[in-house]
């Protein structure tokens, strides 16, 4: 069966706007990760910096795409973000001509652990504190809304599909385009994920459960996956966009999907089934006709956190489970779905290798030997664990 293949990539994170920016400021190793500025931080917050999208200017979006999109929309960054990292991802893939000519032969996934939070928040305080309502805060605040404005926008006809599953909404909006693809339904997939969602309450609800790094004195470093010297988890906001194809009809590929493991382990939000997870990975590696042994730790020399993984035979794989992906981060040499997944991506040899480590997360004790490129994380949603190569 042809293979489906990645072909085009979308970004925006707190560290840029688009995927160049993003990649230019990844190598100079500045990620975004701030003070917040957006809302009041009271004295409950002890944690007070997150990876914060910058506000989208309407210029970032085609001015065709601009010129059909309503007031309400180009409010929302949460619109404005997805409806750019599309149009960046179709572009970098090549794909316009071929959604013009065969709109139902595309897809559209729009992937969001929690939907359009922002909007909803703002209609409530107008209501109950002005009494204004407006019929906008119906139809925007529905999960269909977004993933049908961007097939309306972009010209696509097929399948129109929102998926959320909290931590692993993204992963699971591309086994679905995967599948769709490979059954025939289409011929191409559309998957964004979007999660423009940080608000006070919000916030002050994850500080609350004492899951948040608390180094506010240096809030650039406080992520530290796999790190020892790890305090929590840094919250962000991010957008992506990948162009799924069968590996026939595409040009070039960022990574090929080559197997998954899905199961459901969620009991507990902070510690969720080792075993389930491990699952997963083992189904992962079953479909993609590996063996535990041939992905091994390599360059030992490399400081915790950053072994690559290899194969005996050189070719180089990545593993990666999808804990917490509230929007995935990308770009041409480096793929990060949130921070579960970090990916390294060659455009000359088109080989991805993975960050790993095998440090336990001292909070929650979360750890399986085998999922060698997954953060250790809550999370309440599946496991799904994919190998890339």
């Amino acid at each position: 069966m042809d293979s489906t293949v990645v072909t085009g990539i979308g970004m925006i994170s707190a560290a840029g706007l688009d995927l160049e920016e993003n990649f230019r400021n990844f190598n100079l190793k500045k990620n975004g990760i701030r003070k917040i500025s957006r809302f009041e931080i009271t004295p409950k917050m002890r944690t007070n910096f997150a990876g914060l999208a910058p506000e989208i200017p309407i210029n970032r979006i085609p001015p065709e795409i601009a010129a059909r999109m309503n007031e309400e929309d180009l409010r929302q960054d949460f619109i404005k973000a997805a409806v750019s990292v599309t149009a960046e991802a179709i572009l970098d893939a090549g794909v316009a001509a071929k959604i013009s000519e065969q709109p139902r032969r595309t897809g559209m996934f729009l992937a969001s652990s929690i939907g359009n939070l922002l909007f909803l928040e703002e209609g409530y305080k107008e209501y109950f504190k002005s009494g204004l309502y407006k019929i906008s805060q119906l139809i925007h605040g529905m999960n269909s809304y977004l993933p049908s404005k961007l097939a309306d926008l972009f010209g696509i006809k097929g399948p129109c599909i929102f998926v959320s599953s909290a931590c692993t909404s993204s992963l699971n909006a591309i086994l679905q385009a995967d599948a769709f693809i490979k059954s025939g339904v289409i011929d191409r997939a559309i998957v964004c994920s979007v999660d423009i969602c940080l608000e006070p309450g919000i916030f002050l609800l994850w500080n609350r459960i004492r899951v948040l790094s608390r180094r506010t004195t240096d809030p650039s470093t406080a992520c530290r996956p796999y790190c020892k010297t790890c305090d929590g988890i840094v919250l962000a906001e991010a957008a992506g966009c990948f162009i799924l194809e069968r590996e026939s009809d595409s040009a070039k590929a960022y990574a090929r999907i080559c197997g998954f493991g899905m199961s459901n382990g969620s009991h507990d939000f902070l510690m969720p089934s080792r075993v389930d997870l491990a699952r997963a990975v083992g189904e992962a590696l079953q479909t993609a006709c590996f063996r535990p042994d041939q992905i091994e730790s390599a360059s030992p020399d490399r400081p915790p956190g950053r072994r690559t993984l290899t194969t005996s035979r050189h070719r180089r794989f990545a593993m990666f489970s999808g804990m917490r992906p509230m929007g995935f981060h990308c770009s041409p040499s480096k793929v990060s779905l949130e921070r579960p997944l970090e990916l390294r991506l060659s455009l000359r040899e088109l080989s991805p290798c993975a960050y790993s480590g095998r440090t336990v997360f001292p909070r929650f004790k979360m750890f399986s030997s085998m999922t060698t490129a997954s953060r250790p994380m809550p999370t309440t949603a599946r496991k799904i664990t994919w190998v890339v190569r």
